[in-house]
């Protein structure tokens, strides 16, 4: 997660409010990175760049969702699609070379803190690995079902 990040959101609520987050390990990254590779049924050793190539474009647009709007509400949107919005999500916030694990809860909670319009391009994946959903800094949601 980036420090700047924390640091305005605490600053607005207090020391030690911003959401517990985990940071993965190159390893834990790379197992993740392998295992969306297999299920995308990709070719060849894994590159995270394809990897997220790929994802960006087997994601499919939601539709009538406008991220910007005060009312927009992430765990309304994971009913909507039928994910499962328990447990933990993954946060790709790169080529799966930066990683942070957030409880789903606090994620959905706490979204407008931690993805910024018009510098962040995210892929946010269930810990399951049975979906994700891409958010790109124009405010584009997508999803994809893996199993």
């Amino acid at each position: 997660m980036e420090i700047f990040k924390i640091t305005h959101f605490e600053r607005d609520h207090g020391p030690g409010t911003f959401l517990r987050f985990r940071h993965l390990s190159t390893e834990e990254s790379l197992a993740v990175a392998q295992r969306l590779w297999a299920l995308l049924k990709l070719q060849g050793e894994v590159d995270a760049q394809r990897l997220v190539i790929a994802i960006w474009k087997a994601a499919k647009p939601v539709q009538d969702i406008d991220d910007a709007e005060e009312k927009f509400c992430l765990d309304d949107l994971l009913r909507r699609l039928g994910f499962s919005a328990t447990g933990s999500v993954f946060l790709d916030w790169h080529r799966f070379d930066d990683v942070d694990e957030v409880l789903t809860e606090d994620f959905c909670r706490q979204f407008s803190d931690i993805w910024y319009p018009s510098s962040d391009d995210l892929d946010i994946v269930d810990s399951e690995l049975r979906w994700i959903l891409t958010v790109s800094h124009y405010g584009l949601i997508s999803a994809i079902r893996l199993q």
